[in-house]
C-alpha cells in the first residue's frame, strides 16, 4: 500500500540514526543493489548479442546437446 511512499534516503538516515548495525545493513544492501543494477544495465545496453538474427541457423556446441542412450 506503502510501496515507493518514502525515498530510500529518508529511510537510510533514519535508520542510520537508530543504530549502528542498521548502518552496516544499510550500506550493504546500497552497494548490493548498485552493483545488480549497474550489472544489469551493463548486460543489457552494452553487452555482448545473444540472440540469432531471423534467417540464420541456430548452432550449439556438441557439449549442449542433449543425448539419448538407445
Amino acid at each position: 500500500m506503502l510501496s515507493g511512499f518514502w525515498a530510500k534516503g529518508d529511510v537510510l538516515l533514519n535508520g542510520y540514526a537508530f543504530s549502528p548495525p542498521c548502518r552496516v545493513v544499510g550500506a550493504l544492501t546500497a552497494v548490493l543493489t548498485a552493483y545488480y543494477l549497474g550489472r544489469a544495465y551493463l548486460l543489457v545496453f552494452r553487452g555482448q548479442q545473444r540472440w540469432v538474427e531471423a534467417g540464420r541457423p541456430v548452432t550449439r556446441p556438441a557439449a549442449t546437446r542433449t543425448t539419448h542412450p538407445g
